[in-house]
C-alpha cells in the first residue's frame, strides 16, 4: 500500500505543482507521511478526488496592463502543524495590477501567480511569531531575484 501511496501522491503533486496551488499545501502534507495509515489514505484520496472534479480549477492568466505591473508576495507560516509538530511556510508570488475600490483605503489586485511553493520548515520554531518570520524570509528571498538578476563574472584564463 506504501508504494501505491507514493505513486499517486506524486501523480497529484505533479499537477498541483503546475497549475493547481490549491492542492499544493495537501500534497506537501501527504509527502510527510512514511508508512501511511487508513487515515493518511482517506485524506490523499479526498484531494485526487477534488482535483477530478475540480479540473477547470487550474490557474487561469489574465492580460494585464504592463505600464504599472506589481510584484506581490503573500507568505504565510503554520506553527507545529505537522505531524512532527515542525512548521509548515509558504509563498505565493504575483504579477498584477493594482486598483482603488469603492470603500476606502482598499485595493483590488488582479494579477497572474507566477511562483508559489509550500515547504516544511527546515528549523524548529518556538512560537507562531517565528513562523511567519522564516515565511517573510523565504517569500522575500524569493521576490528580491527578479529584481536583482544575478551578476556574471567573466574569468580570465
Amino acid at each position: 500500500m506504501a508504494k501505491r501511496y507514493v505513486e499517486q501522491r506524486a501523480r497529484g503533486a505533479y499537477i498541483s505543482s503546475i497549475c493547481q496551488p490549491e492542492a499544493a499545501f495537501d500534497y506537501s502534507t501527504a509527502a510527510q507521511h512514511t508508512e501511511p495509515g487508513p487515515k493518511e489514505v482517506k485524506a490523499l484520496n479526498a484531494r485526487i478526488k477534488w482535483q477530478m472534479d475540480n479540473k477547470e480549477r487550474g490557474l487561469n492568466y489574465i492580460q494585464l496592463n504592463p505600464q504599472d505591473l506589481r510584484l506581490y508576495i503573500f507568505v504565510d507560516g503554520s506553527f507545529a502543524n505537522n505531524k512532527d509538530m515542525s512548521s509548515q511556510i509558504g509563498y505565493i508570488v504575483v504579477l498584477g495590477n493594482e486598483r482603488p475600490t469603492a470603500q476606502d483605503n482598499e485595493l483590488q489586485v488582479n494579477g497572474n501567480i507566477i511562483h508559489w511553493s509550500p515547504t516544511k520548515c527546515k528549523r524548529v520554531t518556538r512560537s507562531v511569531l517565528a513562523s511567519e518570520i522564516y515565511g517573510m524570509v523565504q517569500g522575500f528571498d524569493i521576490g528580491l531575484y527578479p529584481t536583482e538578476p544575478p551578476r556574471a563574472t567573466v574569468l580570465d584564463w
